[in-house]
């Protein structure tokens, strides 16, 4: 929760779900959660989010893009920033879970609703075996409809009410709300070969799966104590700072978090107690911002996610 970008609160009952089935290959590595989308310069991009190009690159997006904007190109270094050959873990992968009892919300109030339960039909890979068909009556209109599962296998599930559809995951003892998220593997001729457990001809294929997330992307703000910090650089430069306020200094564009400090962020003071002011000094093991203080800064029209250290200065 500190270093990745997991969409996800522990208060609600939606987990990840890994599975063989669907999954992507890129770059020679096979993942258990599905590739990013391709690019489309005609979609809107929040900021944060994930694509990838048609030999599969992954991008990120440095701000919030639509398709009236000019620089939504994945040429933009400004806007999208390359991640390598990967597949990440995105919130599409997080599935609804639950007991023996689910609430599905309508679309719209209705006094009579038509309910049905559909199971993975392995012929095909889809989830179009009726299980459980049933027609409710009530004496007003209601917007929720509960369905007891109880006379179903755990598994996953596609549930329509009066046309909504929604996928759930049915584990009966509620174990999921400790867990970031469940891996199910299983085989059949419904599964891409890659990710196939067995041979065509029943011998064991011995696939390695992965699973990766990504790390959070952040404005980094570093907040000096005095005034006698002029600039906060970065001798490697990868980073670019800038001064919005008074003791704030910022990165123009959002950085990956990581676990080990940075040996190239170097201050420089505007006096000459203790420091000549033309020269900087180097802070070995500079803190990266993230570990401890979150918040959020409006820059350039875009909302950013910022994490900040306080310079003991």
């Amino acid at each position: 929760y500190t270093m990745s970008n997991l969409p996800l609160d522990a208060s609600e009952s939606r987990r990840y779900l890994f599975s063989n089935r669907g999954g992507a290959e890129s770059g020679g590595v096979r993942y258990l959660h599905a590739p990013q989308q391709l690019f489309d310069a005609a979609r809107d991009y929040p900021v944060g989010s994930f694509v990838r190009d048609g030999s599969d690159e992954c991008y990120e997006s440095l701000a919030d893009l639509s398709a009236s904007t000019p620089q939504n190109q994945l040429s933009e270094a400004a806007s999208w920033r390359s991640a390598g050959t990967v597949s990440y873990v995105a919130a599409g992968h997080l599935q609804r879970f639950t007991g023996p009892e689910v609430d599905i919300a309508l679309q719209a109030s209705a006094a009579v609703v038509n309910a049905a339960v559909f199971a993975l039909n392995a012929a095909n890979g889809l989830y179009d075996r009726v299980v459980f068909a049933q027609q409710y009556r009530h004496q007003a209109p209601v917007s929720t409809q509960r369905l007891s599962l109880r006379q179903l296998p755990e598994g996953v599930y596609r549930v329509t009410a009066n046309g909504e559809e929604e996928m759930i995951c049915l584990r009966p003892d509620g174990d999921w709300y400790d867990a970031i998220g469940f891996v199910r593997i299983s085989d059949s001729a419904s599964i891409a070969a890659s990710h196939r457990l067995l041979n065509n001809d029943g011998s064991f294929a011995h696939p390695r799966f992965s699973i990766r997330f990504a790390p959070l992307s952040v404005l980094w703000q570093y907040r000096a104590k005095t005034e006698r910090v002029r600039k906060v650089l970065d001798t490697s430069g990868g980073i670019s700072f800038t001064s919005p306020e008074t003791r704030v200094f910022r990165s123009t564009l959002p950085q990956r978090l990581r676990e080990t400090a940075y040996d190239s962020i170097v201050i420089e003071f505007n006096d000459t107690n203790p420091v000549d002011p033309m020269k900087t000094i180097q802070i070995e093991n500079m803190e990266v911002p993230g570990l401890r203080n979150r918040g959020s800064v409006m820059q350039n029209g875009t909302s950013y996610i910022t994490s900040q250290v306080t310079l003991n200065y």
